[in-house]
């Protein structure tokens, strides 16, 4: 067998140690203590090891070099380099190239050097990879590399017999983690400054050599401590003081803020501002989950004010001249390409940006539609008889004789996921009436971004080149519709997503819901929890989910019982109770339940179970007001058919969500989920039903819990 290029560096490598004389100084260059023993770790764990493991070293130390020693003791044949960034990949490939610092200290005299090859485009296919046979090195990013996607493709068996992967805190998250796992039976080396993750999930294997912050200084990599008096500024605290001395940054110190919702839905507020000396700490966690960045106004260092907003607009208040101005945006320039990430700082610096995107994030779970449709009478039509050229049409009499019947409001038409895809760059909607259904295809990053699907063959479906939205006397093609006004996705992750711009995921969430969220309940051996709908014979006859807890909630006295399952529902059942008085206050209890059959005779686990339920509660909670309830009932009792009360009237409806001063209205979303056994429940399961509580909780209401087998 040909000798790979690592094992021939690692025949003519010369290895010493870096040596410091008594001052400190290197007398003699040469790795450093910890890059040898981190590289024989690596080495000694790969050669004996698949499984994954982490070296911990912090920033500045060497990783590199660790790399590219632990690839020569194992005398790799192809290496996989997983990186961070587009920077890190630049960065790490020119190491491996150059062979630094190996050369470059005259540990390696030999002119041999890896291939090394820079992955810049998505590997669609195995002739992909196979284009990568001649490299002894591949670097790239989970984007272009991750079988999440579904364009892209694994590599074949056996094609790299080493991954290192860089920044391997990520490794997780669901690009990295299909990433490593797709790599089969190799060794995998992660290495991290930060071995450690704030939403407590665990990296995959053990910690082979750790090298603290605190050796770094004893050993001298990081240069001596001097001491350096900082006094804080008028307004700020130690803390900003020293941060601003030790970034030698400019403070900012913001007078103006505004968030923009994410929230699309009757009720939402739709711009939220704070002013004051204070008005960059104004915001907290829950405006993190239902605003994204709008504008900011600050004073930098008491003496300039710049303006900024999400539109990409940068202004300042002083006057200047044109070389002085000229300055002001070289020093803008250089601060929008830093590499600083203000992700995770708390206030205004905490919100999301909203941003173009390329591929749909991970876990969408739910779609919602827009204002307009809230707001106004829209109808979807079908013109199968019409041949529509325009997309508008004017409401004249031919043409109006000639479409047929409306098929709905297009409020009464359920807008679901029909595909849920791992982070990919497309997916699919079925947009569901009482009569039939339609489907589009998503893609953020084509234009349009909405697009009619491939025909399909069965009962109900109506291609969309078939429907108009009427508006008042207009006709308008819901293609054209959908993308002048797209609906709102939401991930189980936070993230909000309209057209081709979206928010990331929430940074943080938590892992394992609260002790409050799970309730149990023990189901009745009548009840069939593989049926979900309210029976016919209802009340008479107890048989399904819904048949169960609407005979509770009768049973405990609620005010109001609603039944609102079909196409468009706010939820399955809606109930209103008067929970407490004091004089005159009221406080009135809404709440909306959502139930979810179960996929088998026994309590079960099926995660896609929860993504749809969870999804449909977090849906309802972005319009959850007691003005946009009185509406949604008002409109379904008068359209009749299953939707009716179970308990009360409408007139008892109208009373207790009349909007009078003196009422106080609390907020509950529950789930029913027989399917799930809270004694069974899988930490995936408790993902993500924590992290819909707190997307629903820290939305702006009271509770949310989760109704359960035991």
């Amino acid at each position: 067998m040909t000798q790979s290029c690592f094992e021939a560096m690692s025949e003519a490598m010369s290895i010493r140690l870096e040596h410091r004389d008594e001052t400190g100084k290197v007398s003699h260059a040469g790795l450093r203590k910890t890059q040898l023993a981190a590289a024989y770790a690596g080495a000694a764990h790969a050669l004996h090891s698949q499984e994954a493991a982490t070296i911990a070293m912090p920033t500045g130390t060497g990783k590199s070099a660790v790399m590219i020693l632990v690839s020569a003791l194992v005398k790799a044949r192809r290496v996989l380099v997983i990186v961070a960034s587009a920077r890190l990949r630049e960065e790490l490939a020119e190491k491996f190239s150059e062979v630094d610092p190996f050369r470059r200290l005259e540990m390696l005299k030999s002119k041999i050097a890896p291939r090394v090859r820079r992955v810049y485009n998505r590997i669609t296919d195995e002739a992909g990879w196979r284009a990568l046979d001649e490299a002894d090195v591949v670097v790239g990013l989970p984007q272009t590399l991750s079988p999440a996607y579904k364009s892209v493709c694994p590599p074949p068996s056996g094609f790299f017999d080493l991954a290192l992967i860089d920044e391997g805190h990520h490794a997780p998250a669901e690009t990295w983690r299909k990433l490593i796992e797709d790599l089969g039976p190799i060794p995998k080396i992660l290495f991290s400054a930060t071995p450690y993750r704030l939403d407590r999930r665990r990296m995959p294997g053990p910690i082979i050599h750790t090298y603290s912050a605190r050796a770094a200084y004893k050993d001298g990599v990081f240069g001596k401590i001097v001491y350096h008096a900082v006094a804080p500024g008028g307004g700020e605290t130690p803390d900003q003081a020293i941060c601003r001395a030790t970034l030698a940054t400019k403070l900012l110190a913001p007078f103006n803020v505004g968030l923009r919702t994410r929230q699309y839905g009757d009720g939402a507020e739709s711009y939220r501002s704070s002013a004051g000396r204070a008005a960059g700490d104004a915001f907290g966690a829950m405006e993190a989950v239902r605003y994204v960045r709008g504008h900011l106004a600050a004073k930098i260092d008491d003496d300039e004010i710049l303006g900024m907003s999400e539109s990409s607009k940068l202004w300042g208040g002083q006057n200047v001249s044109v070389q002085e101005f000229a300055k002001w945006c070289e020093r803008l320039g250089a601060a929008i390409r830093s590499d600083s990430d203000p992700r995770g700082r708390r206030g205004y610096f905490g919100v999301p940006f909203v941003v173009p995107l390329r591929e749909i994030p991970a876990r969408v779970v739910a779609a919602d539609w827009p204002l307009d449709v809230y707001s106004k009478p829209l109808t979807l039509v079908r013109v199968s008889e019409v041949s529509v050229a325009s997309t508008r049409l004017q409401d004249s009499p031919d043409e109006v004789s000639s479409v047929p019947s409306p098929l709905s409001l297009l409020l009464d038409c359920a807008i679901e996921i029909a595909s849920r895809p791992q982070p990919s760059d497309q997916m699919s909607l079925r947009i569901r009436w009482a009569s039939g259904y339609t489907t589009v295809s998503y893609q953020p990053g084509a234009r349009p971004v909405f697009r009619a699907t491939e025909r399909k063959s069965g009962t109900g479906f109506v291609p969309t080149d078939q429907l108009l939205v009427r508006r008042g006397g207009n006709y308008e093609k819901f293609l054209d519709f959908i993308n002048a006004q797209p609906p709102t996705l939401y991930s189980i992750d936070g993230a909000i997503i309209v057209g081709a711009e979206g928010t990331e995921p929430l940074a943080e969430l938590p892992l394992v819901p609260s002790e409050e969220t799970f309730v149990e309940k023990i189901w009745p051996a009548t009840v069939d929890i593989r049926r979900e709908r309210l029976s016919d014979e209802f009340p008479h006859r107890i048989e399904s989910i819904q048949d169960e807890i609407a005979r509770e909630l009768i049973f405990e006295g609620f005010d109001v019982v609603f039944h609102d399952d079909g196409s468009g529902e706010l939820a399955d059942l809606i109930t209103i109770r008067q929970i407490a008085s004091e004089g005159l206050l009221q406080d009135i209890e809404i709440t909306l339940w959502h139930a979810k059959y179960s996929g088998s005779d026994d309590p079960g686990r099926r995660l896609q179970d929860q993504y749809e339920v969870l999804g449909q509660a977090i849906k309802s909670g972005r319009r959850l007001t007691y003005s946009a309830v009185r509406a949604h009932i008002d409109r379904r009792h008068q359209k009749g058919g299953d939707h009716k009360f179970l308990a009360g009237d409408i007139d008892m409806m109208r009373l207790l969500l009349s909007g009078d001063a003196m009422q106080k209205y609390l907020y509950r979303i529950k789930v029913v989920q027989p399917g799930t056994s809270i004694s069974k429940v899988s930490a995936d399961i408790k993902q993500v039903v924590a992290a819909a509580a707190h997307l629903i909780e820290y939305g702006g209401l009271n509770r949310f819990e989760y109704i359960a087998s035991p």
